[in-house]
């Protein structure tokens, strides 16, 4: 059981890349291959390239802009938490806390599951899939789980990919989880992929004021709403196929809308074929081809 005391000792990247997930900070990597299964991105619709024209220019403008408010709202969520925070420090433990528990078993069975007790009240249920001598996955599911002054609520699972007997990537999947503190309480959907060097990706879906569910990943946000933010990020039309959108000093007003600010779309011609500017907190202006349309976020 050697590997599983690799795991244990790498108790340490297992805190940065929890970390890194809880503030979304991320780097783009390419993900690994692996288990059988994983994530929360799947049924994104068309995941082809989009070709922007005249006729979906109204759609993929508001795909970009809720893309770009989605990337803006993961990389500012949740308030005040960060890597060394209590939260991810519960995380952190509750993962170590399953893997010392296997780790003690005589026998490795195919799966491994129990309950944890939260310090000041509630339980996570937990439940180890184990292949061979390899812990594929741990799959949580807390019940109002209190870790100080932290609720968790919702689903988690950490997958994890091996070369040889070490861990060489992880991949964590949030669904539904819903986590709370003195001040915030925040929903989140999204799959986090880290290499052994700590770069990362995410995918999140977000649902637009369409009615459309919207995949975004490889999302970079730099700046603050007083500057403006600053956003690189790829964003999938369910209908239309993928964009990539380059999004600079965008504000996000009291509304959830964006109040100013531009936001330029490639498509899979691999050229700005699209901008888009906003004028205030419920209109944009769009611009495809030289001529400028005016839609409602």
């Amino acid at each position: 059981m050697t590997h599983l005391r690799n795991m244990l000792q790498k108790a340490q990247w297992l805190s940065i890349v929890l970390g890194l997930s809880l503030v979304f900070t991320l780097s783009s990597c390419s993900s690994s291959g692996g288990d059988d299964d994983g994530g929360n991105n799947n049924n994104q619709g068309n995941t082809s390239e989009a070709t922007v024209s005249d006729n979906n220019k109204k759609d993929v403008s508001t795909a970009s802009a809720e893309g770009a408010k989605q990337a803006v709202t993961g990389s500012t969520l949740p308030t005040g938490i960060s890597a060394e925070s209590e939260l991810n420090e519960a995380l952190k433990d509750l993962a170590i806390n399953v893997l010392e528990q296997v780790e003690s078993l005589s026998n490795l069975p195919t799966g491994y599951s129990g309950t944890l007790t939260g310090d000041c009240g509630g339980s996570a249920n937990y439940n180890a899939v184990i292949n061979g001598q390899q812990v594929n996955r741990i799959e949580y599911d807390f019940n109002q789980y209190c870790s100080s002054s932290y609720t968790l609520d919702g689903n988690m699972t950490i997958y994890y990919t091996y070369s040889g007997n070490d861990i060489s990537s992880y991949r964590i999947v949030y669904d539904n989880l819903t986590y709370s503190g003195p001040s915030y309480n925040e929903t989140i959907n999204m799959t986090i992929t880290c290499n052994a060097s700590y770069s990362c990706t995410y995918s999140s879906t977000t649902t637009g004021s369409d009615g459309r569910t919207y995949t975004v990943s490889d999302s970079s946000v730099t700046g603050n709403n007083s500057s403006g933010y600053n956003v690189s990020a790829t964003v999938t039309d369910p209908d239309h196929g993928t964009i990539t959108i380059t999004a600079t000093n965008i504000t996000i007003c009291d509304n959830g809308n964006i109040g100013s600010g531009e936001i330029e779309v490639t498509d899979s011609t691999g050229a700005v074929v699209l901008s888009i500017t906003f004028p205030n907190c419920s209109e944009m202006v769009v611009t495809y081809d030289g001529v400028a349309t005016t839609y409602n976020q």
